[in-house]
């Protein structure tokens, strides 16, 4: 607050979820959460709450309940912004709720944002903006927009969205800009096929694909496919002492590229790992978290001497 020159201000440390009957909310023109992601509740949830009521949200994921009190708090002209990770659109056992406000009409924009954009973590970033007072051309939907892949690297560890990426979603969200592949208005009742789920990708990509499926063939009639090595977080640090060979994640892939500077080196756990997880030149890495997809095409010989691959012994 001092460093962005704001005077009148209170600061309180405190479980947010914690009431009396007896209280009066303080609301507000604006109000902005960002929790931690995969956040449990240790507390208990108060069935009379007046916080929860579009439904009481579980403890182990707290994302719904943190929605449902940034609107108990907001005036009935304010807006609020939440920050979550791609569960808080799509998790099944939150779906009542989620449908709950989303009939309401009191959600007016979903903005897919690149991963990693929290350091040392590769879950996604998701914005959901809360608006009962909607402008006439929102009114009864919702604006999606995926700005997924407007991203750059700062380090290592982490990307930042792109200033076109930002000026691009500023335009949409403040212009109703709808643009194939970025941007799409979706009616409410056209969400009720989808169990009103909220992941703009669905919405935005994963529609068009649908259309195109009469023209596809299954990637095993076509290529060879092999899952590759899993390992647990604890057994990959046991191994990385003395590690000799690459082992990629999802991270190391970016913009169809592989990443190999950032990648583990690592120890075969066995002998038989370099002969069954080792790619070689024209392979096609594919990988998935959650709703994430990546791609990479593997090198030619001379990059994969120079660079070394998974499980491909260093030359």
């Amino acid at each position: 607050m001092i460093v962005n020159e704001i005077e009148n201000y209170e600061i309180v440390n405190k479980d947010i979820f914690t009431w009396d009957k007896d209280d009066k909310p303080k609301l507000f023109d604006f109000v902005v959460s960002d929790p931690p992601r995969n956040l449990k509740y240790h507390g208990k949830f108060k069935e009379n709450d007046p916080v929860f009521r579009y439904g009481l949200p579980r403890q182990s994921s707290m994302e719904w309940a943190v929605v449902q009190k940034v609107l108990y708090h907001m005036k009935s002209s304010g807006k609020g912004v939440v920050m979550g990770s791609k569960g808080i659109l799509v998790r099944s056992y939150e779906d009542e709720i989620r449908a709950a406000i989303v009939k309401d009409d009191l959600i007016e924009c979903v903005i897919t944002l690149p991963e990693n954009l929290y350091e040392n973590t590769g879950i996604g970033t998701e914005v959901m903006i809360l608006n009962p007072q909607k402008p006439a051309e929102r009114k009864g939907g919702i604006l999606f927009i995926n700005a997924q892949d407007y991203r750059e690297r700062l380090n290592s560890y982490q990307h930042a969205l792109t200033d076109e990426g930002t000026k691009k979603i500023l335009e949409a969200y403040h212009h109703n800009i709808i643009e194939e592949g970025f941007s799409k208005f979706v009616p409410i009742e056209e969400m009720a096929k989808y169990d009103y789920r909220l992941n703009p990708v669905e919405y935005i990509e994963f529609e068009s694909l649908k259309n195109q499926f009469d023209r596809t063939i299954p990637l095993g009639d076509i290529a060879e496919i092999t899952r590759g090595v899993n390992v647990t977080k604890k057994e990959l640090e046991s191994l990385e002492k003395d590690g000799e060979y690459y082992y990629l994640n999802i991270r190391n892939i970016d913009d169809g590229d592989i990443n190999y500077e950032d990648a583990i080196r690592t120890r075969p756990r066995s002998g038989d790992w370099l002969k069954r997880y080792s790619i070689q030149p024209g392979d096609i890495l594919l990988t998935a978290k959650g709703w994430e997809t990546k791609a990479a095409l593997v090198g030619t010989i001379l990059e994969i001497l120079l660079s070394v691959v998974t499980l491909q012994e260093s030359g």
